[in-house]
């Protein structure tokens, strides 16, 4: 007999946090919809402002989002994957969930074996 099958109704995230990089459109849109229909509050980062706010709007107010936000964020820098942190802190109280989905990331990585040097993989809260 096959397994039932988990539904957004069947997960509860209410007061946690997350921050979803990439969420302005695709997979990342539909993940930080998914969260925020779950019960989290979710900030959805993207670098495309337009974008953003397009996706925000869809999203706002419907029954079950505890509140979403937007922040523009290129994570290419270092600052922005800071101010993302803190911004979401200040905004929310606290971060619980971290999605990196954002198509793009450093141009050049560090030699000295660590292969990850994304400013957001060392951003600290």
């Amino acid at each position: 007999m096959a397994e039932p099958v988990a539904t957004t109704r069947d997960v509860r995230l209410h007061g946690r946090v997350a921050i979803i990089t990439g969420a302005a459109r695709g997979l990342g849109k539909v993940m930080a919809e998914g969260l925020a229909r779950a019960g989290a509050r979710v900030v959805f980062a993207d670098v495309d402002g337009a974008a953003l706010a397009a996706a925000i709007a869809a999203i706002e107010g419907q029954p079950g989002c505890e509140g979403v936000a937007g922040i523009r964020c290129d994570i290419t820098v270092k600052a922005d994957c800071e101010r993302l942190v803190v911004q979401t802190v200040e905004k929310f109280g606290a971060l619980h969930i971290l999605v990196n989905n954002a198509g793009r990331g450093p141009r050049l990585t560090r030699r000295s074996g660590n292969r990850s040097s994304s400013p957001m993989s060392t951003a600290r809260s």
